[in-house]
């Protein structure tokens, strides 16, 4: 399972080099996706993944992508297990203010998630049926990466079969 490879892998990338605070963030996030496919699992990795998560975010509190993960850790984890919605959409702001604030001169260093950020506060603004704030959201994404194709074949068609479904 490549859930399984990842995990394997980042523990590993964690322990070689305990500082490597994205590695943490991707362990945490990584928890977390194998918890929503076996939620018994949550009883074991839901201790690992906030201990990961609270480690990535001591290391690298203002690291962009440390932030978006956890933002999205927030929005997924169910309110009984600590998630909150309100802290996940807070959390995507910090982080896209955080990318907008980042130069990545290193082409060795990690730049990803620009534009996911804007991916998932849509997500978000879809949950709480803010149609024009999510809107805004996806087009700042593709903005930032014209040929992201989650936003351009998945999230904005939902979008615009919601928006078409509202009453006038």
């Amino acid at each position: 399972m490549h859930i399984d490879y990842a995990i394997h892998h980042l523990e590993e990338s964690t322990q070689r080099d305990p500082s490597f605070a994205e590695g943490w963030a991707l362990l945490a996030s990584v928890y977390g996706r194998k918890i929503s496919l076996k939620p018994l699992l949550g009883m074991t990795l839901g201790q690992k993944s906030r201990r990961a998560q609270r480690t990535a975010v001591g290391i690298a509190p203002d690291n962009p992508r440390v932030v978006l993960l956890k933002a999205i850790g927030d929005f997924n984890t169910p309110r009984m297990w600590g998630g909150s919605k309100k802290r996940a959409i807070e959390g995507l702001r910090r982080a896209a203010t955080l990318f907008q604030e980042e130069s990545v001169s290193n082409p060795l260093q990690p730049s990803w998630g620009h534009s996911d950020v804007y991916a998932w506060l849509g997500i978000a603004h879809l949950d709480e049926d803010n149609l024009s704030e999510a809107r805004k959201a996806f087009e700042m994404a593709l903005v930032i990466d014209p040929e992201f194709g989650w936003v351009r074949y998945d999230l904005m068609p939902s979008l615009e079969r919601r928006e078409g479904a509202e009453p006038y």
